[in-house]
């Protein structure tokens, strides 16, 4: 039985709380992202419109020589000496910007941007579910700041618009091409996420794991009202990517 669990805000995420290609920010860095997994991505047709961005999650330990294991019942918790804890995925495209969060208009007119499975805890979630409740992600992008490259510690802001789907809606070759790019990485990075959120293992797997034995078959995964952030106006930043 999957240890996996999909959801979005407001829907199947009661649980949220209870008890590769992965992101990760560097302190004193500011980024901007646009989610991108939403309903019917895998289909080329991603709905912005939504009621949210897909997620996918699931209760984890954390184990030496291991990394993140999907809970499977009360043997993994005995083995890892702890509770499990909640692991939350999703697919975000990270925009290139300077390190105060400016977006640098020259890589994004090439479409150099990168589409990253972002992993954290139930704390970023809830934080990330009360902005997108006034600032709805299919027409706002966040930018991420980064306090505690260690610990994990960002702040989000809300950004006036939604960069990504100024490239879904662009009706000129070289926005289509852009988002069409965006699009092929996003359902990979999306396709991998329960493999970036933990690692289903059966217990003699794990075992086998812990006493650096090469695993046998079955094993997946890695090891492993706010302000508005101000960030110049979009058509401006673009210039002619978006121009017909």
């Amino acid at each position: 039985m999957s240890g996996f669990k999909g959801f979005t805000f407001g829907e199947n995420d009661e649980h949220v709380g209870k008890k590769g290609n992965r992101w990760k920010g560097e302190t004193g860095q500011t980024y901007r992202f646009s989610f991108i997994m939403w309903p019917d991505l895998d289909k080329g047709t991603p709905n912005l419109d939504a009621p949210g961005p897909d997620f996918r999650g699931a209760m984890t330990h954390y184990m030496e020589k291991v990394g993140y294991v999907v809970n499977k019942g009360p043997e993994y918790t005995k083995m890892a000496g702890s509770p499990p804890r909640s692991r939350i995925g999703t697919a975000v495209v990270v925009w290139p910007t300077n390190k105060d969060g400016g977006l640098d208009t020259e890589k994004v007119q090439r479409g150099e941007c990168d589409v990253k499975a972002w992993i954290f805890s139930d704390d970023k979630y809830k934080s990330l579910k009360m902005t997108h409740r006034e600032f709805h992600f299919g027409q706002h992008d966040i930018t991420v700041q980064c306090s505690d490259t260690q610990y994990q510690k960002l702040t989000f802001s809300p950004c006036k618009e939604n960069l990504f789907r100024k490239f879904l809606e662009a009706t000129n070759d070289k926005g289509k091409a852009i988002a069409a790019k965006i699009l092929k990485d996003a359902q990979e990075v999306a396709s991998n996420m329960d493999n970036e959120v933990g690692r289903e293992l059966t217990i003699e797997q794990v075992k086998q794991a812990l006493a650096g034995q090469s695993l046998t078959s079955g094993g997946t995964g890695t090891t492993g009202t706010p302000d508005m952030a101000v960030t110049g106006d979009i058509d401006d930043l673009v210039g002619d990517i978006l121009d017909d």
